[in-house]
């Protein structure tokens, strides 16, 4: 099934160099704040509240576009940190609403109210991509795909590990993980065990069809994170 492209986002995005950020562990340490902040575009990836000081050297500061699935507790505390959605340009919910649709629309419908652009990945297209690669993507794996839809010269990403490469245990750095769970947006400590398939996120199955699209799209560029595991 084909994508369904948003046309003022196709704008912010041709020709660009752009940054997608993911909250992994490995982030820590790494000095790179400035180099993400340099790109063109910075999306992020679960940052529904302001990121906290202590990790802006690592993970930088700015934040350009806003991807979330939008479930129930992130619409929540995204609600409660409007402040920081209004400095975005853009909102982009990329997982299925099931029970929450309408919230999603009234949420996103929130965010055009105060002048943010608003992108919903169609369902449809969505279900069909969970069946091609035999699994419900994580929804930041659904970005990576979706913003490869678009004239992008590149796309660096970081702070992906596919939840350390389906094993689990420590996914999140830890500041990062206790503002989630002080905001509300993630409810508890206890990851998923071993392979995650029980939460309906087959991490083997993304690693899989990642592998092949870094193969076809060269203007797919890594963290050492990922260069580690994807030789």
């Amino acid at each position: 099934m084909k994508y369904i492209k948003d046309e003022k986002l196709a704008e912010l995005l041709d020709g660009k160099r752009v940054a997608f950020v993911a909250p992994g562990a490995h982030l820590v340490g790494t000095g790179q704040g400035n180099k993400i902040d340099d790109y063109d575009v910075v999306i992020r990836a679960g940052q529904v509240f302001p990121i906290d000081g202590r990790l802006k050297r690592d993970v930088g500061e700015r934040t350009d576009i806003l991807l979330h699935s939008f479930n129930i507790i992130g619409i929540s505390t995204a609600n409660n940190n409007i402040d920081f959605i209004k400095s975005m340009k853009y909102v982009i919910c990329s997982m299925i609403g099931g029970g929450c649709v309408m919230l999603q629309n009234e949420f996103l419908g929130r965010c055009r109210r105060l002048g943010i652009g608003t992108h919903k990945v169609d369902e449809d297209y969505m279900k069909h991509f969970f069946e091609e690669i035999g699994s419900r993507a994580n929804s930041g794996y659904v970005g990576i795909n979706v913003l490869l839809k678009y004239n992008i010269k590149e796309l660096f990403l970081t702070g992906f590990s596919f939840y350390n490469m389906g094993e689990y245990g420590t996914t999140y750095n830890s500041q990062y993980l206790a503002n989630a769970i002080k905001e509300g947006s993630i409810t508890s400590r206890n990851m998923h065990q071993i392979t995650g398939i029980g939460d309906g996120h087959d991490q083997a199955k993304q690693i899989t069809h990642f592998k092949y699209l870094l193969k076809n799209n060269k203007n797919i560029k890594l963290d050492y994170y990922l260069k580690r595991n994807f030789k």
